[in-house]
């Protein structure tokens, strides 16, 4: 099916999401086939959208038609048997339209045809999770996936034929990538320029593990359960902030760095949507930060949104916050602008800027300054701040956490 990417919003650089049928990967982590594992894609629904004719006036058809371009896809791969029929059938459309594409792939059947359908459309991004380069690890929880080295040569013909090609580890679990294996992996991918990387945690609770088969049960060792399950992320944040040191351009949503991984992402992807680095990026010396200045980064180059109202707008709530959504004032807004409003004053969003270490809520006597209009107040001075994450103004000085008692 195709949608607006509601749970990716101001994450993903793509608000269109296309997934097909249930992936025939058969990941032993992938939660989408863990809550869907039937799934099937309602094709004339998505060629009503992509070919023009849907006279919608919804959210949908407002991003396509504005040119937005499309993650094909993130609930199931493109490229496994399951899918490649109706992903070149998607493709021979989309060739002839200006939406550009992200692809989210392992890799699999049909890739030398879906080149052939895009030749000369440059708008074009790859991004290959690799997970491990074990053939042994990958052959248990990736049953009906290409192999690492694989993926590893099909990373490398893109790149060579002048795409631009991140490398996912997603997610990024020790004992399946330990130091030692990404490291090679990352001068195996530095020879043809390959330096684009996306980190996330592998995410497992007990209440995951009821629900699983028995045979996904069986794909982790149970030495991986047991470690898949703790509640912590130093490997994985030691690896982003290790390559970062190192040079490359590296990403995991919500870390408190300024980065470069969406330069080059931008400017393949016309009418990408921009995001909280897009405002870090552009701060360089100690400041206030007020979400004026936040609504006109997120929404730069897509001035277009403001324009919209629809019933859809609280869904990209209800997507990433439940709580936050089920207050009845957030579900009845219908703009773009009262959206951003939303992710800007309530810290249950995850994407909003509260939850970055660069950010601090101003407060006097403890409680937070707003502007005229009711939005707090953020302070950036480029450091990482812990928590309590608050700037104290206190008699008209300025008061750091470590001066408060």
């Amino acid at each position: 099916m195709i949608s607006p990417f509601f749970g990716e919003f101001l994450l993903h650089p793509c608000p269109i999401e296309y997934s097909g049928n249930a992936c025939s990967h058969n990941c032993g982590y992938c939660f989408a086939n863990i809550r869907c594992e039937n799934r099937r894609v309602d094709l004339r629904h998505t060629m009503n959208i992509i070919t023009g004719k849907s006279k919608s006036n919804g959210l949908l058809n407002f991003l396509f038609k504005h040119g937005h371009p499309i993650c094909i896809s993130n609930r199931s791969d493109p490229f496994c048997a399951t899918n490649i029929n109706d992903t070149l059938a998607v493709l021979r459309i989309l060739a002839q339209q200006p939406n550009g594409i992200f692809f989210q792939t392992k890799g699999g059947v049909g890739i030398d045809d879906a080149l052939d359908i895009l030749r000369g459309k440059r708008d074009v991004v790859f991004y290959i999770t690799i997970t491990t380069i074990r053939d042994d690890i990958s052959s248990r929880m990736e049953p009906g996936a290409p192999l690492p080295g694989e993926r590893i040569k099909l990373a490398k013909d893109l790149k060579k034929n002048g795409y631009e090609v991140i490398i996912a580890i997603n997610p990024c679990f020790e004992p399946w990538m330990p130091e030692s294996d990404l490291i090679d992996l990352e001068e195996n991918l530095l020879e043809c320029g390959i330096s684009h990387y996306v980190f996330q945690r592998l995410k497992v609770s007990w209440r995951d593990i009821k629900s699983f088969s028995p045979y996904r049960i069986s794909q982790f060792s149970d030495d991986e359960m047991k470690k898949a399950t703790e509640k912590t992320d130093k490997y994985f944040q030691f690896q982003v902030e290790r390559q970062i040191a190192k040079g490359l351009n590296t990403v995991a949503f919500g870390m408190p760095y300024k980065t470069g991984f969406f330069k080059s992402i931008h400017a393949s992807l016309p009418r990408s949507l921009n995001n909280l680095y897009s405002l870090i990026n552009n701060l360089n010396e100690p400041r206030e930060v007020r979400f004026e200045e936040y609504r006109d980064v997120m929404l730069f180059g897509s001035e277009h949104l403001l324009s919209f109202s629809g019933l859809e707008i609280p869904k990209y709530i209800l997507n990433q916050n439940r709580a936050v959504w089920k207050n009845p004032k957030r579900q009845k807004i219908r703009m773009f602008e009262q959206l951003l409003n939303v992710f800007w004053n309530d810290n249950g969003m995850s994407a909003s800027p509260q939850n970055n270490f660069l950010f601090r809520v101003i407060t006097d006597g403890g409680n937070p300054i707003v502007d005229n209009d009711g939005n707090i107040v953020l302070w950036h001075d480029g450091e990482i701040h812990r928590k309590p994450r608050t700037f104290e103004i206190t008699k008209g000085k300025e008061v750091t956490n470590d001066e408060i008692k």
